[in-house]
């Protein structure tokens, strides 16, 4: 449905930074992060995150190595996506390679400061943003 919003994680071992679309699917935002603590706590954490927003349709940042293999990170991306999946959501895969140094420049150049959270929820931000433009210019729409 096009009025739905979607929405992105950056998945670290410490933190998940959370991005939302807007509604017409044309904007990413930073929504914030949450401590990792386990899927069960992560899941539940995340429906409360995202319940104002009616997303079903999850982003994950898929950290490829430079040849575009799957990475060790993959794997746990991928193992967490499927606890995602089980739970309801939609699951897709977006390429985040070099997402989170983008979120670095992109904050230094606004003048804000580089704080490992607000680099994850950039980073998030920009996995959907990537994952928005891609679809739209492939005319593809879930």
């Amino acid at each position: 449905m096009a009025d739905e919003r979607l929405a992105a994680l950056d998945v670290g071992d410490r933190r998940i930074g959370v991005a939302v679309s807007d509604a017409s699917r044309t904007l990413a935002q930073p929504l914030g992060i949450f401590i990792h603590k386990g899927w069960v706590s992560d899941i539940q954490t995340l429906r409360r995150m995202l319940e104002p927003y009616g997303v079903n349709l999850l982003v994950l940042g898929d950290p490829l190595q430079e040849d575009g293999s799957p990475s060790a990170q993959s794997a746990k991306i991928h193992a967490f996506g499927g606890a995602l999946s089980q739970s309801g959501f939609d699951i897709v895969y977006c390429d985040e390679r070099e997402t989170s140094q983008e979120a670095v420049a992109l904050l230094r150049t606004a003048g804000g400061r580089a704080r490992r959270g607000s680099i994850d929820a950039a980073a998030a931000a920009l996995i959907l943003q990537r994952y928005l433009d891609e679809t739209r210019n492939n005319g593809y729409r879930n």
